[in-house]
Parts: structure tokens; sequence; C-alpha cells
């Protein structure tokens, strides 16, 4: 009974959650690029992390550490034990875009949300185990967030970094969503058998 309502429980969350990330990516697609953007406005850039990048963690340059606290991804209970950010730069077939903040968040809509994904320590998939995920130099990028001057040059005040190209980002994610809606008919289906199975063993 337990299983069929959270079933129950999580078709009815993505029934509510569904259309604001819709709303959300929506709202992402109809950006600008940086190209076509101007100053003060929120602006799109996509490209590629510059060469010169230096890198903060076993050759990343963005990363993200998480922990397992039930067994390698389990119950998908993975803490958070460390981040890595810092100001870089895009390359970007018009030029280079220079990013001036490190308080951007991580955008993980995409799925994987980084390039590499690796176990840190211990080297099985068990309990404690650590994961690094994030970006080595001259892995795609996105980057959202305001067009800005700075010294004269046009800067990025980033706002959310993710995994690019912007092509590839809202394909992965619009495949991801659709993936969902057509498992929820089962989901719910499922919820429902396994109340009615409780129900009976319930009632004897």
């Amino acid at each position: 009974m337990m299983a069929g309502g959270g079933a129950l429980l999580f078709v009815a969350w993505q029934l509510i959650d569904g259309p604001w990330r819709a709303s959300e990516i929506a709202k992402l697609r109809a950006l600008p690029s940086w190209e076509q953007s101007q100053t003060g406005e929120l602006t799109m850039v996509s490209g590629v992390i510059a060469g010169s990048t230096p890198t903060l963690r076993e050759g990343l340059v963005l990363y993200k550490r998480e922990q397992s606290r039930n067994g390698y991804r389990a119950s998908k209970k993975l803490v958070t034990i460390g981040l890595g950010k810092q100001r870089l730069t895009i390359e970007t077939p018009d030029g280079p875009v220079r990013i001036i903040n490190d308080d951007f968040a991580f955008d993980e809509r995409r799925e994987p949300w980084a390039p590499v994904e690796r176990i840190e320590t211990p080297a099985s998939l068990s309990a404690n185990a650590i994961l690094i995920s994030g970006f080595e130099p001259g892995h795609p990028v996105i980057a959202t967030g305001r067009r800005d001057i700075s010294k004269g040059d046009a800067v990025l005040v980033a706002t959310m970094i993710g995994h690019g190209p912007r092509g590839a980002y809202f394909s992965a994610v619009s495949e991801s969503q659709s993936r969902l809606r057509r498992a929820l008919p089962f989901m719910l289906l499922a919820g429902l058998l396994s109340l009615w199975l409780g129900v009976r063993i319930w009632r004897g």
C-alpha cells in the first residue's frame, strides 16, 4: 500500500509541477542569444569553456561532489558535499564571453547535467560512495544571465550554467519531459493496482 501511495503522490506532484517546468523551459528558449542581446538584457550564451581555464579538482574547472547515504543511487539519496565554481570565459563563434561572477547555480535539468560523471571514492558502488561530476576545459556549456559592461567590455553576470550546446540542451530536456509524460499513465495504473492489492490483503 505504501508503494502504491508513493506512486500516486509522485504522479500528482508531476501533474502540478510539470506545467511550471514547461513554463520555465519556454522562458529559457525565448532568451536572446549573446549576439542578439543588448546591455542590461537577460541572455543565453552557448559555447565551450576556454582551454586556459584553471582546473579546480581532478581536471575539472566546475564540479559538484555528492555522497550516497543509502548505496550508490539506490534511492537517489545523494547529498551534495562540495561545489567548485569560478569566473571563466566561454569561447563562442563570435568571440570570447567573460563571466565575472562565481555565484551562479548549476542547471541540472539536462541529464546528465555535466559531461563528466564518475565515482571518486570508494571505487565500488557501495554506501557512502562519492560521485563527482562537472566540466573540463573545452566542454560545451550554456550560461544564462544579464549582459553588462565591465572596463569597457561586454561581460555576463551569470545566474546559471549548464550542459550545452544550446540546441542539444533543449533537445535533451524536451526528451526527458516526454519520457516522463509517457510514463505517468503506467505509474498511475501501477499505483492504483498496488493500493487495490494492499486493501484486499489487509481485509484478509
